[in-house]
C-alpha cells in the first residue's frame, strides 16, 4: 500500500520547496495544517531541524504523544482508516412470484482488506432485519464492523468517526 505522504525530504509531513520547508500534518478533524519554515537566512540544515522540531510540537498537540507516534510511524493510517463504523440500511431485491419487486431491508457491513502485495479487497458481511429485528440487525452488524477495526478504535474516537450505540 502507497503512504498518501510522501515526500521529497525522506520525512513523514515534510517537503523541500525552493525557500522553505513545508509543513503539513492531518488533523483529528480530517483537514489538512500547513505551516513553512524558511532556510534562506538560516540556511538548510538548521531549517530542517526547525521543521522537524516544529512538525513534532504541532503533532503532539493536535493527536497527544502516543498517537502521535502512531501517526508518524504507520504511513498508510490515514489511508486504512473507515469514514465510520456504521452499518448502512439497505434494500435487497427479493422476489417471488406474487411479488416480483419485492424488496427486504438488511443492515450492510463492510470493510476492506489489504494483501500483503497492497492489493485491496472488500468484505461484507450482511444482516436481514426481517430475520433480527431491525434493531439486532444494527448491533450484530456494528459488532462486526468493531471487531474488524478493534486495533483502530482509539484513534477513530479521538477523531469523533466512532460512537459506541451497541444495546445488549
Amino acid at each position: 500500500m502507497k503512504s498518501n505522504f510522501e515526500t521529497n525530504t525522506g520525512l513523514r509531513f515534510i517537503s523541500k520547496a525552493e525557500t522553505a520547508f513545508k509543513i503539513h500534518i492531518h488533523t483529528p478533524e480530517d483537514k489538512i495544517l500547513h505551516r513553512s519554515v524558511g532556510y534562506i537566512r538560516i540556511g538548510e540544515k538548521k531549517g530542517l531541524k526547525k521543521a522537524i522540531r516544529l512538525r513534532n510540537e504541532i503533532g503532539i498537540k493536535l493527536w497527544g504523544k502516543k498517537l502521535w507516534k502512531r501517526v508518524l510511524n504507520e504511513p498508510e493510517l490515514f489511508t486504512r482508516l473507515p469514514h465510520s463504523l456504521e452499518p448502512k440500511l439497505i434494500e435487497k431485491n427479493a422476489p417471488i412470484k406474487s411479488d416480483p419487486r419485492r424488496k427486504k431491508l438488511h443492515y450492510l457491513a463492510k470493510w476492506y482488506v489489504y494483501g500483503d502485495d497492497g492489493s485491496l479487497s472488500t468484505k461484507t458481511t450482511v444482516v436481514s432485519v426481517e430475520k433480527y429485528g431491525k434493531l439486532g440487525a444494527y448491533n450484530k452488524a456494528k459488532r462486526k464492523l468493531t471487531e474488524v477495526y478493534k486495533n483502530e478504535i482509539e484513534i477513530l474516537s479521538y477523531m469523533d468517526r466512532f460512537s459506541i450505540t451497541l444495546a445488549k
